[in-house]
């Protein structure tokens, strides 16, 4: 149990300090390039964050759900390389249709750039899953959410101290561009201290051949993608469609909401990055309890964290953002009052997604991030030529809540597990056998 605690908050430390950098970082950029500069990178890195999250293709969850099955070496390596063969070859082919854009926007250019931070990303977080995979989760999360931040904002200050950025009144293509560059750097050096940690972690393995992965891997990894893509598509298209909607200044307001509210979520991240080896372990050990359990710390961990932050948004949003990022962001209050909320029932619900994952129902997500990506994406299409960035949250967080209610119900329905914090644990009478060899 000690341990446990240990391992969860360590997980919670890291989330804060990636978040507390990650906001350091926005302030940094939004004083510096102003409201529609910094809207432009905001488009631009969700562009690139788009494409390395289409290509990954659910990679992220394989990897860590078959390399914490295993006790060698031969798996893990099995895996990463399958996977980053199949997400590298993706990635390249989304990066020539993204050659056909061209335009005021996305010209062929900009492709240098934003393949260059697709390729770190992609790279950083395939190596990361292994890491966590191989039951190392200091080595899966320090290079991802310590090392990275902080070799960005050093980055920034370097380049704006030697010269090479003169001031908010840059011009858009030079700042943003820049800054993008930047960022690909970062991820390029957190890249290669998180492969010199894995090839550590392999190195103290037996090297006796060990089980091979018990899965449909091929199908598993087109069905883990799906929900990849869509998990995605409702993160980052947002951004996407608010700059060809709206213009640049509502994506700057809508990214610095998001920004704001992101430290509700890590309570639910964290615990999510230490539990997700003990789903798929406690699934194909059949044990019905210790999913329930499971469930229940990361509603109970997640609520904890959410509902404080929240009621401090509510009354010190506004002038805090004045305060960190300038006046003119503090018309991006109302988008983060809906985002808030929205956050909160996402932490209610808990790790539900990990848990069907594991379980193998990745078809009842695919159904659940489908709908709400459709919902999200035609409400952002009828209302943010309108009313902007809080249309933009308005959609998100009506997508969020959906996506959540959805995998909330397949959850009680498939498994008879109620993701709830406090639900007691009840085995019904359809529910399925404890075992992991449920379809």
């Amino acid at each position: 149990m000690a341990r446990g605690l240990k391992i969860i908050s360590g997980a919670i430390a890291f989330r804060l300090y990636f978040a507390l950098f990650s906001v350091l970082i926005t302030i940094a950029l939004s004083q510096y390039l102003g409201v529609e500069n910094f809207g432009r990178y905001a488009w631009l890195t969700s562009i690139a964050f788009l494409l390395s999250g289409l290509a990954q293709a659910g990679g992220n969850s394989l990897v860590v759900r078959e390399t914490s099955r295993s006790m060698g070496r031969r798996v893990p390596v099995h895996v990463l390389c399958r996977t980053t063969l199949i997400s590298g070859g993706t990635l390249v082919a989304l990066t020539a249709v993204a050659l056909l854009f061209t335009g005021d926007r996305m010209t062929p250019a900009l492709l240098v750039p934003l393949g260059l931070l697709a390729v770190g990303h992609l790279a950083l977080v395939l190596v990361s899953a292994s890491n966590r995979g191989l039951g190392h989760l200091q080595a899966g999360q320090i290079p991802e959410l310590v090392l990275r931040p902080t070799l960005f904002l050093v980055l920034i200050g370097g380049v704006v101290l030697a010269g090479y950025v003169s001031g908010p009144g840059v011009d858009s293509a030079f700042g943003s561009d820049t800054m993008v560059y930047l960022l690909a750097a970062a991820y390029a050096g957190a890249g290669l201290v998180a492969i010199v940690l894995l090839a550590q972690g392999l190195a103290a393995r037996s090297d006796l051949p060990d089980e091979t992965p018990e899965t449909d891997w091929l199908g598993s990894f087109f069905r883990l993608g799906l929900i990849g893509w869509l998990a995605v598509g409702n993160a980052q298209l947002l951004v996407i469609v608010t700059g060809a909607l709206a213009d640049f200044s509502q994506v700057g307001l809508y990214r610095v909401a998001t920004q704001a509210v992101m430290i509700m979520g890590l309570g639910l991240t964290a615990i999510e990055t230490v539990q997700a080896p003990g789903y798929a372990r406690a699934w194909k050990d059949g044990d019905l309890r210790r999913l329930h359990d499971l469930l229940q710390q990361s509603c109970r961990i997640g609520i904890a964290f959410s509902a404080p932050v929240m009621v401090l948004l509510l009354l010190l949003g506004r002038p805090m953002l004045g305060l960190l990022f300038g006046d003119s962001f503090t018309a991006a209050f109302p988008a983060l009052c809906l985002l808030a909320g929205a956050q909160l029932l996402n932490a209610l619900t808990g790790n539900v997604g990990v848990l069907m994952i594991a379980a193998k129902q990745e078809r009842k997500l695919i159904l659940g991030n489908l709908a709400a990506l459709t919902a999200t994406l035609l409400a952002a299409w009828l209302f943010i030529p309108q009313n902007g960035s809080l249309a933009a949250a308005g959609a998100g967080a009506f997508g969020l809540t959906l996506r959540n209610l959805l995998n909330l119900w397949f959850c009680y329905r498939t498994l008879g597990l109620v993701s709830l914090p406090f639900a007691p644990f009840r085995l019904r009478s359809d529910a399925p056998p404890t075992t992991h060899e449920v379809p």
